[in-house]
This record gives C-alpha cells, sequence and structure tokens, in this order.
C-alpha cells in the first residue's frame, strides 16, 4: 500500500484538490467498506475553467462509470444557476437547452447537471430560487416538513436545508391572510399565488376562487415582476371569477383560493387593492439559488445510507465540504457499460472524497453532465430526457480568444512497449476557453521512451522507459508525462471467481492499469491469451466461454507475458432439497394490500406432488386494487443458491409466481419463476434464478402469486407446490 499511495502523492503533490481526489478514490480500492476490491481507474481528466475541474472514473469488474466535477468554493468566476426548461415550470427541456439561458455577455455556462424530480408534465417537486426569485415552493413531505433542497446564499456559502418560504396576503380591508404555496397544484385548502413562472394560465379546475391582478409593483426591464423574499409587493385587482384556468397577466399574478380560503378573497371586486410579501422560513441568510432533490445522502460527513438496501440506479448527486463542491453522475441500466451505484455506495464514494454533505437529485434517465459543450456521461436512455430544471455553473472570466495554453488528449500516457497512440492537440485561452490553434503543431519525444510523428502518432519504444512528449504551437511548449511498461503494473481478469449454469454463455474482460489508476495503453486484443479447463467448455479469442453441460470445476486463464491470472468458475449445479412438506411446519398466509384479499395455505395430502403431502395456495383477486398478491410465508435458511427450483401445479391463469428473500443486510428481493407456469395444469418444475452480484446469505421469505395486471375481472385460484429446492454450485 505504500509503494501506491507513495506514487500517487509524488504524482499529484503539487495541487492539493488533484492530491486529494485521486488519493481518496484509489484509497477506495484498498480499504472501500461495502464495495471492497473496487479498482476505479481515472480514463480523463481535464481542467474546465479557472477552480473547475472534470474526471472521469471507471471500475469495469462491477461494472461502473461515473463523471466527477469539483469546483472551488473561493473562485470568484464562477457562481451557480437553477435555470427552468423554457422558462416556465411546465416546461421540460434537455441539459444541454438549459445551458442557453444563463449565456449572455457578462457570463457563460461551462458545465451543468440535471436538476430536481418532477412531476407529469414538468412541474418540480422542491423549492426552486432562481437570482433570489422565487420560482415555486417545496411539495410537503409526510410530517408537513418542506423537501430539502442544495442552496447557495448571496454569501456563496452553500447548504442543504429544507427551508422554504411563508406569504402574508392583506387586502384592502387590512384582513391577514397566509399565502400557502407559488406556482404549485392546487391541494386541499389554501390560497395559492401564480405568476408568468407558471405559465399562461392556472391549473384548469372547479371549486376555486380567483383573483387577477393585473399588474405588480417591482417590474424590471422586460415588464416582468420577480417574486423576492422580504419586498412588499402591490397588486390591483382587475378580475374575480369562480373556477380555474385564468390567463396569468405578464406584468401581474393571480391568487387562487381553495376550500375555506374562498372566504378570505370574496369582498375583492375590480379595482381593489392587495398587498402581499414572503418572508424565509429556515436557513442563514437570503437564497441566491436552490434547487430540489431528496434524499440527503450524507450529512456532517456520515452516510445516512445502510450496506445491502436499495437498488442501483444511474444518480446525480451535489455535494460540498469547506473548499469545494461536488457534481457527480452516476452511469447505470447499461449492460457491460455501468450498472449503477446504490444509495450507500454513492454516499460511501462521496465519503472518501472527502464530501461533507450531499443530496440526491433526480437520477435514472434524468442523469445528465454536461461540460463545455459536450454530453459527458452515457445516458441510461440512450439519448439525453429532457428534464424540469437544471443546476448550471457559469464562468465569468474573460474570453481573450488570445492562444495562451496548450491541452492534449490524453494529458499523461501509461502504455506497454511497442505500442502505438494518437494524441490531439487542443488551444484554450488564459481561462481554459476554447481558442483555435491557427499556427502548425509540432510534436517531439524523448528518444528512450519511443518515436513521435508530426500528426500526434506516438509508439513507445521496445524497452521499459519514462520520458516526455512535447507539444509547441504559437510560441508555447506543453508537455506530456509518458511512462513505458514491459508489463501492467496492476492486471487482472474478472469476474475472478464465477458459476454457470449449463450451456451458459459469459464474456470475462482484463484490467490494465498503473498505480495512479491510468489505464494502460496496448493492443491487448493481440497480446492476450486465454485458456481454460476443458470439462468448462470452450473459449474464444475474446474471453467468451461457452459453458458445457455437465457439471465441473476448474478455471479460466488469462497471460500477458509472463503475467498469468486466473478466474476460478464452476459449471452446473448441485441440488439440495430445502422443504418437501412431509412434515407440518410454520408457513402463514397474507395478502396485499393489507391482507385485505382472502386466501390461504394449507399442507396437504392434496397437492402432494411426491410423497404425501405438499402445499396448496389458495387466493382470490378482484378489481379494487391495483397490485394484488397471495404469500405462502416461510423462513428458510438458502445459503448462496444460484437458482431455487420448486415443482408446481398451476390453475391456467396468467398470473405469475415469484419469490420473495432478505439478502445478508435483510435487504427484501423478488425473483420471477419461469413465465407462463402457472397457466400449466400439470405437475412440472419452475426455476427462480438469484443475481450472482447478491449479497449473501439469503433467507427464503415467501413463494407468492401476483396478479396480472392486465386481468380485470375477479378470480379465484389455486396452485399446489412440492419440494422446495436450492440449486447450488459443485464443491
Amino acid at each position: 500500500m505504500s509503494l501506491v499511495t507513495g506514487s500517487i502523492l509524488r504524482t499529484f503533490g503539487r495541487n492539493r484538490f488533484v492530491r486529494a481526489l485521486f488519493l481518496s478514490i484509489f484509497l477506495l480500492a484498498i480499504v472501500g467498506a461495502g464495495i471492497s476490491s473496487t479498482l476505479y481507474q481515472r480514463t480523463r481528466k481535464e481542467q474546465v475553467a479557472p477552480g473547475i475541474r472534470y474526471y472521469h472514473f471507471g471500475d469495469p469488474v462491477r461494472p461502473v462509470n461515473f463523471d466527477v466535477l469539483r469546483i472551488s468554493r473561493r473562485e470568484k468566476f464562477l457562481n451557480f444557476h437553477s435555470v427552468l426548461g423554457d422558462n416556465i415550470l411546465s416546461g421540460l427541456e434537455p441539459v444541454s437547452n438549459h445551458v442557453k439561458a444563463v449565456d449572455d455577455p457578462s457570463r457563460y455556462p461551462v458545465a451543468a447537471v440535471n436538476g430536481d424530480f418532477y412531476m407529469a408534465g414538468g412541474m418540480p417537486l422542491g423549492l426552486m430560487v432562481a437570482d433570489r426569485e422565487i420560482v415555486t415552493l417545496p411539495a410537503l413531505k409526510s410530517g408537513g416538513r418542506p423537501r430539502a433542497a442544495f442552496v447557495i446564499y448571496t454569501s456563496g456559502q452553500p447548504a442543504i436545508s429544507e427551508l422554504s418560504y411563508r406569504g402574508s396576503l392583506i387586502t384592502h380591508r387590512n384582513t391577514r391572510n397566509r399565502i400557502s404555496g407559488v406556482n404549485r397544484p392546487r391541494t386541499g385548502s389554501g390560497i395559492l399565488l401564480y405568476n408568468n413562472r407558471f405559465g399562461k394560465a392556472t391549473p384548469a379546475g372547479t371549486g376555486a376562487l380567483e383573483v387577477v391582478l393585473g399588474s405588480v409593483t417591482g417590474l424590471d426591464r422586460r415588464e416582468r415582476w420577480r417574486l423576492t423574499p422580504e419586498r412588499k409587493y402591490r397588486g390591483k385587482v382587475t378580475a374575480v371569477r369562480s373556477g380555474g384556468g385564468s390567463t396569468i397577466p405578464r406584468a401581474g399574478a393571480v391568487l387562487s383560493a381553495t376550500g375555506n380560503s374562498i372566504s378570505a378573497l370574496r369582498s375583492l371586486k375590480n379595482g381593489s387593492r392587495v398587498w402581499f410579501r414572503f418572508r424565509r422560513l429556515g436557513g442563514k441568510s437570503q437564497v441566491r439559488t436552490a434547487i430540489g432533490g431528496s434524499p440527503v445522502i450524507v450529512r456532517r460527513g456520515k452516510n445516512l445510507f445502510s450496506p445491502g438496501k436499495g437498488a442501483r440506479h444511474p444518480r446525480t448527486v451535489v455535494g460540498y465540504n469547506r473548499k469545494e463542491i461536488y457534481l457527480v453522475v452516476v452511469d447505470g441500466r447499461r449492460a457491460g457499460w455501468s450498472r449503477g451505484m446504490s444509495l450507500y455506495e454513492l454516499g460511501e464514494l462521496l465519503l472518501r472524497m472527502q464530501c461533507r454533505e450531499a443530496l440526491n437529485l433526480d437520477g435514472g434517465g434524468s442523469s445528465t453532465m454536461w461540460v463545455r459543450g459536450k454530453l459527458r456521461n452515457k445516458v441510461s436512455d440512450g439519448s439525453e430526457r429532457s428534464v424540469s430544471n437544471a443546476l448550471v455553473v457559469t464562468s465569468s472570466a474573460p474570453r481573450t480568444g488570445r492562444l495562451q495554453k496548450l491541452v492534449i488528449d490524453p494529458s499523461e500516457v501509461s502504455i506497454l512497449t511497442g505500442q502505438k497512440l494518437q494524441l490531439y492537440a487542443s488551444g484554450r485561452d488564459k481561462y481554459y476557453n476554447p481558442v483555435p490553434m491557427r499556427s502548425s503543431t509540432e510534436w517531439s519525444t524523448d528518444r528512450e521512451i519511443g518515436e513521435m510523428s508530426q500528426d500526434g502518432k506516438f509508439r513507445s519504444a521496445s524497452k521499459k522507459a519514462r520520458g516526455r512528449i512535447r507539444v509547441r504551437s504559437g510560441g508555447l511548449i506543453h508537455f506530456v508525462d509518458v511512462e513505458v511498461y514491459d508489463e501492467p503494473p496492476i492486471f487482472q481478469i474478472y469476474p475472478n471467481k464465477v458459476h454457470l449454469f449449463g450451456g451458459e454463455k459469459i464474456h470475462f474482460r482484463h484490467i490494465a492499469m498503473d498505480h495512479k489508476a491510468l489505464p494502460v495503453v496496448a493492443d491487448y486484443a493481440r497480446l492476450l491469451r486465454w485458456s481454460v479447463t476443458p470439462a468448462l467448455g470452450q473459449i474464444d479469442s475474446t474471453g467468451l466461454l461457452q459453458a458445457s453441460n455437465m457439471v465441473a470445476k476448474g478455471k479460466v486463464s488469462l497471460s500477458l507475458g509472463s503475467k498469468v491470472r486466473h478466474a476460478a468458475v464452476t459449471v452446473g449445479t448441485v441440488p439440495k432439497l430445502l422443504h418437501d412438506f412431509e412434515k407440518v411446519s410454520v408457513w402463514n398466509f397474507t395478502s396485499h394490500p393489507d391482507n385485505k384479499l382472502p386466501g390461504s395455505f394449507s399442507i396437504t395430502g392434496n397437492a402432494a406432488y411426491r410423497g404425501k403431502r405438499g402445499g396448496m395456495l389458495n387466493y382470490r383477486f378482484d378489481t379494487r386494487f391495483d397490485t394484488e398478491a397471495a404469500y405462502a410465508k416461510s423462513g428458510i435458511k438458502l445459503g448462496a443458491p444460484m437458482a431455487v427450483k420448486v415443482w408446481v401445479k398451476g390453475d391456467g391463469s396468467s398470473h405469475q409466481l415469484r419469490m420473495a428473500y432478505r439478502n445478508k443486510y435483510d435487504g427484501r428481493r423478488t425473483v420471477s419463476f419461469n413465465d407462463g407456469t402457472l397457466a400449466l395444469n400439470y405437475w412440472h418444475h419452475a426455476v427462480a434464478k438469484i443475481p450472482p452480484s447478491e449479497e449473501f446469505p439469503i433467507t427464503f421469505e415467501s413463494i407468492y402469486v401476483l396478479k396480472d395486471q392486465e386481468a380485470t375481472w375477479r378470480m379465484s385460484g389455486s396452485i399446489s407446490i412440492d419440494d422446495l429446492t436450492g440449486l447450488y454450485p459443485p464443491q
């Protein structure tokens, strides 16, 4: 460990921010709790603007890929902005379009990520404040507390806070009433305020009394008024009408009352004047920018989530410590590229980046990172999703147009002997803004590390060496550090242990990296040699194994020069009877939702496939609930099976047969048995495979019937099960 960390510290010691990032990320490979053996390779780093750096990391074993922006809190040129799609709450746009809203002569966007979760139609769920303007107030969580938000105060201080604002309305009769929301859907009783940030009209519907304010004090140069806290506004009533759908004046607003609050507006008529003001609830000072999210992941340097619970998804997160603000986007739902992270895993990653506070933003297909005109992550939908709002970082550094820096991609090189690599040069001004390179580019290199052509092609030397590539253009010179290896310092095969079903295929791969987590470049398709124990099956030159149909143990081997790595492989399964129902044991019947559906489970001779007894599950579904299920529950220790098999006699229905179990951390998981198994009204065996990435050992919780979502009629059914069997890898 001292050799590895020492190399990192020497390499990055000149910059404490970069040094902290690489040390903390690489230490995850050694001490990462809950995700041990993780080896994150840094495949890219880039200075985006003064005070902001971009990095890409990947772990090919899991696999996981993620992008990181580290933003200095002390950089005077940088600012954060919350931006609405199409500038209205019902607008949905890709992040790459959101950034255009903050591009003007005084500032320009340099980075952005997607923002808050949102309802159908585009309404964000949380607080949104844009340049001190209250755009919308947060939806309330259970218990009446507002959703959390990432906040930048006018002082520049960041925070993750559950703050909100309270509005008060004073009518011409000097009566005071509370304004319960701004630009939100109507829910229950209360007075809501709508302005042109909501759209052209208030929500349609009946049961509301709406007062249109034709003009409101505080117009800007575009004849639009902005709702800012602590300021007292005056408006003049131009219309009073029943029902929703009132047109919102560009320079005015609409007060919409429902329930008991209608009486507060009944005295108003055309020409009446009203006054209103909003005051902050919580927080330390005036808010310049706020964008909502959920849940809080890291609080005061502590991960708020436990290992093993929660699914892995694409994620977007914002966090900070005393020196920096972090924007992290984790890719997911892309087989072979990235499986995503659970909230616990993301929390552990952020802690090792020295993050003290962190908030989860919208994820899934919304997770997007945009940097300097390019989409940097691989979005799970395959193309950029339109989202409600975005968190955008702008720079006000001058765009000089003068070539003052050369940027080389890649910025440093680790490569095997006798290999080729293409490098690219581009220009930047003093503040890292792109500048065209109008003069020719001259490439050269230290003789001992290899040869360099004038079109940027590098060929490494035939023996181990260390040196530099030099690039000259426009009177500037830039150096690229190069390390030539005869063998990769870190070389692994993955997965290094696997259990396969007979006839299954799997693609083995490799890791080749240096002690700084940089990939070591080489033509590995030509250099690698794969072999396999014959009884396991056949493997091709790319590492694709076609397993045999026999039960066997052995290994897959990978050779690179003198280095050989092995993966332990078993093929086939060994059955172990878990429960034969011959002895009466504790099984319970339950149903979803909340035991509201009738049914039963019994151990009886009428349900036997083999022996004298089997299990019979009786159920009755109706049309009252969208999701209905009938469970036969027990608690059987399963250990680490590859699959669970059960003999089943179906009832001809189109419902699903599923199994629920608990993993090592008591996380509940469900898996399906063969599709259509309940449609077969004769005895047959059904198999439910357990994900190999599960946290073992696991415990059986229930076998259950899940209602077909397309079944819209009432139905009674009865299925029989027998000989619950675990399928385990050979020992």
